[in-house]
């Protein structure tokens, strides 16, 4: 179970990258959308939020995010890539 992040802006490039965002955060992570707008989406990750936005035609820039950590439950640690290209951990403070 994911514990949290703190405050994360990402920049999606078209609405089939914030589509991959969704399914990927919320679909498969499980993580909840607090608040959703047109051009984007807000997201609880339990101490913290993800905010996600498209405002723009064009590709994102690789490298904005480059890598975050996700805090678990789960014994261990844990690495994966997002939809736009971020490295994803997942780690358990010990």
């Amino acid at each position: 179970m994911i514990k949290g992040i703190h405050h994360i802006s990402m920049k999606c490039g078209t609405a089939e990258e914030l589509a991959k965002v969704r399914e990927f955060y919320i679909e498969l992570l499980g993580l909840k959308v607090i608040r959703e707008w047109a051009e984007g989406m807000m997201i609880d990750t339990g101490n913290g939020l993800l905010e996600i936005f498209t405002n723009a035609d064009g590709t994102h820039c690789l490298g904005a995010i480059r890598h975050m950590a996700l805090l678990t439950d789960d014994d261990g640690m844990a690495f994966c890539y997002g939809p736009l290209g971020e490295q994803v951990e997942f780690y358990m403070e010990r």
